[in-house]
């Protein structure tokens, strides 16, 4: 996992963030392996280095206050970390694929929907049998794909939305770093399937969450 700060001007810890599969931003500092950034929080840095100097405006008076900083450090952490998993498995439904094929996205699905209701046009039929004669389908084989895509993709965008508010919610509820951390991990179990069959979760969303 890499996590990273970013620095104010007088090389003050005043942001940061970390999350799995990721470089640091090229505007940040990167923090030495097992260092989280609510640990270095408000800390000066000298030479890629914390030391014990404290912002005077982020020094907290209580331990209270100490606390306290910790817990919404982590939570927003917590929640970056969770964005960035949501990423990776939101990239299992689509794939890897270019910029350019997304954009035929929509127009596949709206030409597959006319053919499959019969009432293709000629230009229909021409896009649709560049993609089947490459593979070597057929073109309801071809059409019956795009259109189970289409409602999967279509599925998953609100899907993604209301996981993201659930952990929002979630970590914004955990009263410590470690409860935050074990908000975040639960939430990566519980959900970690959900996404491989979105249209499995929108048939029966209230059934699917009880069994889990």
């Amino acid at each position: 996992m890499a996590a990273w700060v970013y620095l104010d001007p007088d090389g003050f810890a005043v942001a940061g963030g970390d999350r799995d599969g990721v470089d640091a931003p090229s505007d940040a500092l990167e923090l030495a392996p097992g260092t989280r950034p609510r640990d270095v929080m408000g800390r000066r840095f000298v030479d890629g280095s914390p030391t014990d100097e404290r912002h005077p405006d982020l020094l907290p008076s209580t331990p209270a206050e100490v606390a306290n900083g910790r817990t919404i450090a982590a939570r927003a952490e917590g929640l970056e970390r969770f964005i960035g998993w949501l990423d990776a498995q939101a990239e299992t439904i689509s794939g890897r694929v270019p910029a350019a094929e997304r954009q035929t996205w929509l127009p596949k699905e709206e030409a597959a929907k006319r053919v499959a209701a019969g009432a293709a046009t000629s230009s229909d039929l021409s896009l649709l049998s560049i993609e089947a004669a490459l593979v070597g389908e057929e073109m309801a084989v071809t059409v019956a794909k795009i259109l189970t895509n289409a409602a999967m993709f279509r599925v998953a965008g609100p899907l993604i939305s209301g996981l993201r508010r659930h952990c929002a919610r979630v970590v914004l509820e955990a009263p410590t770093p470690e409860a935050v951390d074990a908000a975040v991990a639960a939430a990566q179990a519980r959900f970690a399937g959900v996404l491989a069959d979105p249209l499995a979760f929108a048939a029966d969303p209230a059934g699917w969450l009880a069994a889990h």
